[in-house]
């Protein structure tokens, strides 16, 4: 008898210690860029639907953003023309960018725009964006109506009438309207430096790009559990001592 009893009490100890040891999945620390100048509002010109406020789009990204109003009313930027947008960033140790942007009117292939990443003592690191690979239209009409599916990926989908159902861009056509995230990783070189800022350079010829939001991604190096996954543990924890214990005073009373 008193060999089982010592064998249920290594089952519980087993059960408890497991619960207690198993580590969270490491969490990546996001900081929102609200403060890049703004032009337009996108409820009133692009759909009347589109989310504001704190957004995590439902895709295989990690970004979260958080859509805010300025002074004016606008909460994004439309690059009109040719010329290049700064972004202030002045975040340290940043692994990747996530951003909410479209189009007006990109043409299938042509090159939409380039991005430039700065670090504070010398990262550069600039990317591409293709229409139809890493940017479309907001609207999904006869211009660039395609993404990647990797680094690129829509992030909110709705089916109605643009610009506030009074107007705006494409006329407040019927139809499906779409914003869409991109995911820039970038290289070690900015891993011990602060990123200064993000630069915009387009042309024009290849649409006009839509800035919707922008997230910033650091290490986060706690990576503890949940509340939630403590309380969860904590219950489990207890649960499987007290039915430990419980069959072992059964086992000794026999």
């Amino acid at each position: 008898m008193r060999k089982q009893h010592a064998r249920f009490a290594a089952v519980a100890v087993t059960v408890v210690g497991s619960m207690i040891l198993v580590p969270s999945h490491a969490q990546a620390g996001l900081t929102y860029i609200t403060d890049f100048a703004k032009n337009d509002n996108m409820q009133a010109t692009l759909q009347a639907n589109f989310p504001s406020g704190l957004f995590a789009p439902v895709n295989g990204l990690a970004g979260k953003f958080n859509i805010t109003t300025d002074a004016n009313g606008n909460n994004f930027e439309v690059l009109g023309g040719a010329g290049s947008f700064t972004v202030a960033i002045g975040v340290a140790g940043v692994t990747d960018v996530y951003t909410l942007m479209t189009a007006y009117a990109p043409g299938n292939g042509a090159t939409l725009a380039t991005v430039e990443f700065i670090g504070s003592a010398g990262a550069d690191q600039t990317f591409t964006l293709i229409n139809g690979v890493d940017t479309r239209d907001f609207y999904q009409g006869g211009f660039a109506n395609t993404l990647n599916g990797t680094t690129s990926q829509n992030a909110f989908t709705i089916f109605g009438q643009g610009g506030g159902g009074g107007g705006g861009a494409h006329g407040g056509f019927v139809g499906t309207y779409v914003m869409d995230e991109q995911h820039f990783a970038l290289n070690a070189a900015f891993a011990n430096q602060t990123l200064t800022s993000m630069v915009y350079t387009y042309t024009g010829g290849g649409g006009t790009p839509l800035v919707q939001g922008i997230t910033v991604a650091t290490p986060d190096a706690t990576a503890v559990p949940e509340p939630a996954s403590f309380a969860m543990m904590g219950i489990g924890a207890v649960v499987a001592l007290g039915v430990a214990v419980r069959r072992s005073q059964i086992i000794s009373r026999t």
